[in-house]
């Protein structure tokens, strides 16, 4: 009797599952499926200008930027992005993201510890926004 009921709830779900995904034309080139009052909808096309000029694009470090000298920075080490860049508390308020690729910083900063007020020396790396600590005091 249960291998019944499961074969007629199983054929009910299927014939509901064809019935509702049936392919039709909209008259304005479109192919819609499912829900008939899908294809009632009209299609627009949505344009989303991007201005070129984006703060994003401004911060992205340049081979001149590079080749500046090391800033100081002070602030509260939050813990690990991931494996290759630390999210830090800084002391004017605001997280910034760095990489650290040296083996003696992580250290330090894994002794440090999460919740740890640092001293830290950064640069930057061309074509990214993030800057990388070159050490820890």
């Amino acid at each position: 009797m249960k291998r019944k009921l499961l074969a007629a709830a199983a054929l009910t779900a299927g014939v509901l599952l064809i019935a509702g995904c049936a392919k039709r034309e909209t008259g304005n080139g479109v192919t819609a499926w499912g829900d008939e009052k899908a294809s009632e909808v009209p299609v627009t096309e949505r344009v989303r200008s991007v201005p070129s000029d984006t703060a994003e694009e401004k911060n992205i470090a340049t081979e001149k930027d590079e080749q500046e000298q090391p800033k100081e920075g002070k602030g509260t080490f939050d813990g690990w992005a991931d494996s290759g860049s630390v999210e830090i508390k800084m002391q004017e308020g605001g997280y910034q993201t760095f990489f650290v690729e040296d083996d003696s910083v992580r250290e330090v900063l894994n002794q440090k510890g999460e919740g740890s007020e640092i001293t830290f020396t950064y640069g930057a790396v061309e074509g990214q926004i993030n800057r990388k600590i070159i050490s820890v005091k």
